[in-house]
């Protein structure tokens, strides 16, 4: 620890020139306020965790990042962010401590939304349509889960909607992403199960893990073009067997034939509900073409040489018609050739 603060009547008072506060540093303090400096840019997880009688805090302009639970434990009722902490891109409601922190609670009632810097904090709204207003760019991690709305509406600005951020929305049938977005993390959507349809923004790069996890009711997603990669049970919530009613992945071929990643269990999970469907494959041929992974591979494989003379029609057809990248031509080329 920095032997670079003090203790003034219960207040905890940090010297200028700190960059950060690292994880623990302050593990059960025992002070009442503390007053962290401008300079510092990031909070590590429970770096104040545990400190009892922490009450009110003052936080710098230049803070960037509070880690998960970096005030954990602590009885906060009064939190200042100096400039409204305009730089702040990386935090959650659980940064603050747990849900039932005053602080949370004294800015539900005076406010319908909560913002710090850039980010949407907890909120509920009881209301059938919500249109949030314009703003910040991140929406926080479980900003509107559990909410009760039927339609939501997210503005232009917004870059990244984190973690959990509208689980469990039961009711949930519509969701309008603007174009920005360019990040959706684990879980943002898992069991919204009445969602129907969504149409992901155009400069989206990352879908997180488990982000349509239990959407039962999902028959039509849109992907982008430039999405970069795809995590892990995007469909499932990786312990349940449930699964949704998309029987193609055909808007997402353009993606992977551009370089997208699937996770594996992604991969494998489109494959075990598209291989009795003759229809699909061309997807599979996608798949086979511009994936990785053992398993992956020889399972594609094994489903396109089952229809042969179908599958060398559809790589012939996707080499005439898409702009191939050389290893999938060379991918492609030798299936022909065997």
């Amino acid at each position: 620890m920095a032997n670079d603060y003090r203790i003034v009547d219960k207040v905890l008072v940090i010297d200028e020139g700190r960059k950060e506060i690292a994880s623990h540093e302050f593990f059960e303090g025992d002070f009442v306020k503390a007053i962290i400096p401008e300079g510092v840019k990031k909070i590590g997880y429970w770096g104040f965790g545990g400190c009892k009688k922490l009450k009110e805090i003052v936080l710098p302009a230049s803070l960037e990042s509070v880690a998960g639970e970096a005030f954990a434990m602590c009885p906060l009722k009064e939190i200042h962010f100096t400039n409204g902490c305009p730089r702040l891109r990386d935090a959650s409601s659980s940064s603050f401590g747990d849900n039932t922190t005053p602080w949370i609670k004294q800015q539900k009632k005076e406010q319908e939304y909560v913002v710090v810097g850039t980010i949407l904090f907890r909120h509920r709204s009881g209301e059938q349509k919500v249109v949030i207003p314009e703003g910040f760019e991140v929406i926080g991690e479980n900003a509107f889960c559990d909410d009760a709305a039927e339609e939501i509406v997210i503005p232009e600005g917004v870059k990244i909607i984190k973690h959990c951020a509208f689980s469990n929305c039961k009711k949930l049938k519509s969701v309008q992403l603007p174009n920005c977005v360019e990040s959706i993390e684990d879980a943002a959507f898992l069991g919204c199960k009445e969602l129907k349809e969504i149409v992901l923004p155009k400069k989206l790069k990352t879908l997180g893990s488990s982000v349509f996890g239990m959407c039962t009711s999902l028959e039509s997603i849109v992907f982008p073009d430039k999405l970069k990669s795809i995590g892990a049970n995007l469909f499932t919530n990786g312990y349940s067997a449930n699964k949704t009613s998309i029987h193609n992945v055909e808007s997402l071929l353009p993606a992977m034939l551009n370089g997208c990643k699937l996770n594996t269990k992604t991969s494998m999970w489109f494959l075990e509900n598209l291989w009795n469907n003759e229809q699909s494959l061309k997807e599979i041929a996608v798949i086979y073409l511009t994936q990785s992974g053992t398993k992956v591979l020889t399972q594609a494989e094994l489903i396109l040489l089952r229809n042969k003379q179908q599958s060398i029609s559809i790589m012939k057809d996707l080499k005439n018609n898409f702009t191939l990248r050389p290893a999938v031509i060379e991918k492609l080329d030798s299936f022909l050739k065997n």
